[in-house]
């Protein structure tokens, strides 16, 4: 590669922030709702967004290069499919929101805080974990909380390649609005559930909306760090562990151990980080995502299986879904 190739893919690596601060405009703007199925001139969109016009033109010149949107003619745009799941209706609008909201930005300031020493950006830039803080700011909270419970597929698609025995006991540890466990229970009828959260989580659901699923349903409200539920056949912990380091997972875990019955089994549902291929790039920086927000970590396959063995367990097998995230079973 010559020197300025090299130079030039460097200059592209570097302007990653500015893309996504661009994307995070327009979703502000609500210009994926404004071009949904339907054709706007630059005039109309600078009308309905209270933009400078000339301004506007050229944040949506960069949307037309990141193929968000598509210029018909000299002014005139429509969005395309990745503009669509920009839509209000779609989580990753609210991702997009979130990642552009005040405290993201501030806890990746401090990365270079957090990689020094090991301690979270968030709790240096607010002097409070994510939780506390989005407790205190509902705006926030609301993006958060709907990019995640705008998983449904994903959850329904993870939930879909276990095979849960019939009338097991499926306790979901820090299961939030009980998305994922109301996808086991919807696929499995004599499975009975135990959503298991914070109370400021539990008090603020209604629980789940299928009135099948509902009565094979219980709400519960607890610190995973002080105790878990007991009499489950099947402890569940859904993308919890990397919120965490290794040594409060140890404790997460060890907690689960301690009251799981002879036969119980843990499934955990994690993105396992790949040593190279198409996700090795994402499993890297949603790693960092974890440290400089949750002082927590994705993890390798060997990684896992040493928490595991840590806190009492056998890692009995790993299972892919159609998603980036498997399922570890242990014992």
């Amino acid at each position: 590669m010559s020197g300025f190739a090299t130079h030039f893919a460097i200059l592209e690596k570097l302007q990653g922030f500015w893309l996504a601060r661009a994307i995070h405009v327009a979703v502000r703007l609500g210009l994926p709702d404004l071009l949904a199925n339907s054709t706007r001139q630059l005039s109309e969109l600078a009308l309905a967004t209270n933009s400078n016009e000339p301004a506007l033109y050229r944040l949506l010149r960069c949307l037309k290069h990141l193929e968000i949107i598509t210029e018909i003619s000299p002014k005139l745009y429509s969005g395309t499919a990745l503009c669509e799941r920009l839509r209000r209706t779609d989580s990753l609008h609210w991702l997009s929101m979130s990642y552009g909201d005040e405290w993201q930005l501030r806890a990746w300031e401090r990365l270079e805080h957090a990689i020094r020493t090991g301690v979270s950006g968030m709790s240096h830039a607010f002097g409070a974990d994510l939780w506390t803080y989005l407790d205190q700011h509902a705006d926030y909270a609301e993006h958060y909380n709907k990019a995640l419970s705008g998983l449904s597929t994903l959850n329904d698609q993870i939930a879909s390649v276990y095979d849960f025995p019939d009338g097991a006991v499926v306790v979901d540890i820090g299961g939030g609005e009980g998305d994922f466990l109301g996808r086991i229970l919807a696929r499995n009828s004599s499975v009975r559930g135990v959503l298991f959260d914070r109370k400021p989580v539990i008090d603020s659901i209604g629980g789940i909306n299928d009135s099948a699923c509902r009565d094979r349903l219980s709400l519960l409200a607890g610190d995973f760090f002080e105790n878990i539920p007991p009499d489950g056949d099947i402890y569940v912990l859904k993308q919890v562990l990397h919120d965490w380091d290794d040594l409060r997972a140890l404790a997460i875990l060890k907690n689960c151990r301690r009251i799981m019955k002879k036969g119980a089994k843990l499934l955990v549902a994690e993105l396992i980080v790949p040593e190279s291929g198409p996700l090795a790039l994402f499993g890297s920086l949603l790693d960092l995502q974890m440290l400089v927000v949750h002082g927590g970590r994705e993890r390798t396959r060997q990684e896992f299986a040493n928490v595991l063995q840590a806190s009492g367990y056998k890692l009995q097998r790993v299972i892919a879904t159609p998603t980036p995230v498997s399922i570890i079973e242990a014992c």
